[in-house]
């Protein structure tokens, strides 16, 4: 989600709070004294947000009637499921990004219910178009052919890692490693607060590349396989302990070894282009009248007979 994306998802939350019930002349807040009452931020909001951000839950209601009419459904559970998925995905680049999944909503002013409300349009826009997804190996096999050299390692690393909030059992715990007392496997499943590794005796499952992040110039700072490293302090992540396992230098990865990872990314690559073009025919065949009497200044919606792309 870009960040006019997850603003516009923001003030949509305000909107819909704020048009939940009357509006009254209790303020909402004070400067210096003087109230600002609920018609003024509504009509702040209305005049600059107000278009877009009616469009974009205009585009969710019609998703959601063209799944009710399609009897396609979406549960809880799947919604929870797709957001551990991608809770997953941001936190396993952290290391090298600096920035996990719970920054990465904050930073683009979001809230996890609105990126909850927001997964629920996505999943069910994605099965509105599932059964028109397609990508049989022969293409999953040229993808391979004819990118071959992005499949080559330049400089890499397998590493293991924990990771935990308090320095001073970080070096406890490191302390222990080094003498022989406790295995790197085992501090990790007793120590780490690492969920992606802590199970696997904090082995990351790929390859890390050089680059520039506090973890990765630590861990290639290391200079033969199985050396552990001093504590690495990451801000807003905490404390690290790093074993180097293995580094390779130019190192082709062969067809099986990426072959499902280039499916995944045809995979997404079709569902976007199908997801976005089923958007754009539903706002097009969507009959949108448009009630508001907006503030003079705003930015106004475009014709309902002109259609619409929702964000």
């Amino acid at each position: 989600m870009d960040g006019m994306g997850a603003r516009m998802g923001v003030v949509v939350g305000l909107l819909l709070a704020v048009l939940g019930g009357p509006l009254v002349a209790a303020p909402v807040a004070t400067l210096n004294g003087e109230p600002i009452d609920q018609q003024a931020l509504y009509e702040f909001m209305l005049k600059r947000y107000g278009s877009q951000s009616l469009l974009k839950l205009m585009t969710a209601e019609a998703i959601r009637q063209e799944a009710v009419k399609r009897s396609v459904t979406v549960t809880d559970a799947e919604v929870e499921a797709e957001i551990a998925r991608k809770r997953n995905l941001v936190n396993a680049t952290a290391i090298e990004t600096g920035i996990d999944f719970d920054m990465m909503l904050f930073s683009q002013g979001e809230t996890l219910p609105l990126f909850r409300e927001s997964e629920l349009t996505r999943l069910r826009l994605k099965r509105l178009v599932a059964k028109e997804v397609s990508v049989p190996d022969e293409r999953v096999q040229e993808y391979y052919r004819t990118h071959v050299a992005e499949f080559k390692i330049r400089e890499g690393m397998k590493v293991s890692y924990l990771r935990m909030d308090d320095r001073d059992q970080m070096t406890e715990v490191r302390q222990s490693i080094i003498a022989g007392e406790l295995t790197f496997e085992a501090a990790a499943k007793q120590y780490s607060n690492d969920p992606l590794t802590k199970d696997a005796g904090g082995k990351l499952d790929r390859w890390l590349p050089r680059g520039n992040s506090p973890f990765v110039q630590a861990a290639f700072g290391l200079l033969k396989d199985l050396d552990v490293s001093e504590i690495v302090p990451f801000p807003n992540l905490g404390y690290y302990l790093i074993r180097r396992d293995q580094y390779v230098r130019d190192l082709q990865l062969d067809f099986d070894e990426v072959k499902e990872d280039i499916r995944e990314h045809l995979i997404a690559e079709v569902t976007q282009g199908l997801v976005g073009a089923k958007q754009r025919e539903l706002m097009k065949a969507a009959k949108m009248d448009f009630l508001l009497q907006w503030p003079e200044g705003s930015f106004l919606p475009p014709k309902p007979e002109e259609g619409t792309e929702g964000g």
